[in-house]
């Protein structure tokens, strides 16, 4: 059986499986989709 650990509070629990690898932080990635970030395009320029 696998280790299990209950979490949330009593109208809510739910059981977490401590056996499963834990995600890969996505925080420290630089966030690089082959896309450049886009400009800010003034409103003036917009209007035209």
């Amino acid at each position: 059986m696998p280790d299990t650990t209950q979490v949330g509070d009593e109208s809510r629990l739910a059981e977490m499986d401590t056996d499963l690898p834990q995600p890969p932080d996505h925080e420290d990635e630089v966030t690089e989709s082959g896309q450049p970030e886009p400009e800010e395009v003034s409103d003036a320029v917009l209007d035209q």
